[in-house]
């Protein structure tokens, strides 16, 4: 039987939310799709792991503005060629470069993809600020749905107004064949490291950005460390490396270079989960539906995650959630976490783990195979 076919266009394919979940999402749909993918910008991370599953890749570095309309023609010759059933695109500026597209494809669904809860005039680039709310205005015409993936990042464009009537949630899932809990790895992991049972193994998974807010996780271990709680550190994510002077500087503010690994960009971060106690984030804007949160769920890590995404819904009455300015309220729960008898934490921990099977991969493929369905 002969697959319909679809076309991912996203902004670029770094190490980030939104590509993860692109990856994991062709490669379940391979069964009743065909798909392609094609990045609005070079050197992503996920090229060359889409490329070793089979999947066709295009780059096209559409940050060199004055090459817009030559990109853009190089752009719609791919799409002719291929001839889809079915166009998604993922993220501000490829939901953006679909309004030229629906321009040669008037009769192409197209589904836009929203994975920010907010921008900042500060600190967020002013023309993704501006790709967001000349995109408001089309959301009405261009796609046939918008598919968000928290309610946050959903309740933020319906006020900056987007077609509430469109706009469809569905959150991540993770791969349960890969994230869960192993005792073998937890011991190999932390014997490598050199972690003994009564330190407190704590992570920080984050790519380096302002929006991840680096300062207050370093609060936080600067004041554990004052009051002598024993812990290692592993910070992990893109340019989170001993490359990164800005961020070595900081570490070394706060007397944190013995306590801390940069580790940067990692793989099979399944091995490290079942390593940590505490998997922490302090993000203050833009999150979303974290990944991260439901990695350490799975694996059994607890999550201390700030209010910045929807950290807050999900875990619900389950466990605390924090201010990211607050290094205070972090610091102060870890201690009363520690203080818990083992059968506390364990109950925890399983109602945590319970709830992970809400938000698996399977379930979040057949939400799209269906909104997929729909258009087709």
């Amino acid at each position: 039987m002969k697959k319909n076919k679809i076309i991912h266009i996203i902004s670029g394919l770094r190490q980030g939310g939104a590509e993860h979940n692109l990856f994991n999402l062709i490669l379940n749909s391979k069964k009743s799709f065909d798909s392609i993918v094609i990045a609005l910008s070079t050197n992503g991370y996920y090229y060359n792991k889409l490329k070793n599953k089979n999947v066709i890749v295009y780059e096209i570095d559409f940050k060199k503005k004055i090459y817009f309309f030559f990109n853009l023609f190089k752009l719609i010759i791919i799409i002719r060629n291929y001839n889809p059933n079915l166009i998604q695109t993922w993220m501000y500026h490829a939901n953006f470069i679909s309004i030229f597209i629906k321009l040669f494809f008037i009769n192409k669904p197209i589904i836009w993809n929203l994975r920010n809860s907010n921008l900042k005039f500060k600190t967020s680039k002013k023309f993704t600020i501006f790709v967001n709310y000349f995109s408001s205005i089309f959301s009405k015409f261009i796609p046939n749905t918008i598919i968000s993936c928290s309610k946050k990042i959903t309740d933020y464009h319906i006020n900056i107004g987007y077609d509430k009537k469109k706009i469809i949630n569905i959150g991540n899932g993770f791969d349960q064949n890969v994230f869960y809990y192993n005792k073998k790895w937890r011991i190999k992991y932390r014997k490598f490291l050199n972690i003994d049972k009564k330190t407190k193994f704590i992570g920080f998974i984050n790519r380096y950005d302002d929006q991840k807010n680096f300062d207050t996780f370093l609060k936080i271990l600067y004041h554990l460390k004052k009051i002598n709680f024993q812990f290692k550190a592993i910070l992990c994510g893109e340019f989170v490396d001993l490359n990164n002077n800005k961020l070595i500087n900081k570490i070394k503010f706060y007397n944190l270079s013995n306590c801390i690994i940069l580790a940067g960009s990692r793989k099979n971060m399944q091995y490290l989960y079942s390593a940590l106690d505490y998997s922490i984030s302090t993000s203050l804007y833009g999150e979303g539906f974290q990944n991260t949160l439901l990695e350490s769920i799975a694996t059994e890590t607890l999550p201390l995650f700030s209010k910045a995404g929807d950290a807050e819904f999900i875990l619900k009455n389950l466990l605390e959630t924090f201010n990211g300015n607050n290094h205070d309220e972090y610091v102060r729960f870890i201690t009363k976490y520690d203080n818990l008898s083992f059968k506390e934490k364990s109950k925890i921990i399983k109602s945590l783990k319970t709830l992970s099977y809400n938000y698996t991969l399977d379930k979040m493929y057949l939400q799209y195979k269906n909104i997929y369905e729909k258009f087709i």
